[in-house]
């Protein structure tokens, strides 16, 4: 399925993937479109670490991003 900018959509979280290594994300409050949305959720406060949490994502046009900075706002 394809979407476009300004698309929303409501993403279930059926495990709490906080907990997992192998999830990776990339992006701290701007995830790059290669993340994991719902370790995303949970990296950005957005919902908790729990399982069967939903997430309700919307797409938005960023700038080009040229520098990552490494962040550690959750432990996760």
């Amino acid at each position: 399925m394809k979407y476009a900018v300004g698309d929303s959509f409501l993403v279930q979280c059926d495990q709490a993937c906080g907990n997992k290594k192998n999830v990776k994300i990339f992006g701290t409050n701007i995830y790059s479109s290669d993340s994991s949305l719902c370790k995303a959720a949970v990296h950005s406060k957005v919902v908790a670490n729990t399982p069967n949490t939903k997430v309700q994502v919307k797409l938005v046009a960023c700038p080009p991003q040229f520098e990552s900075k490494d962040t550690e706002t959750d432990p996760i």
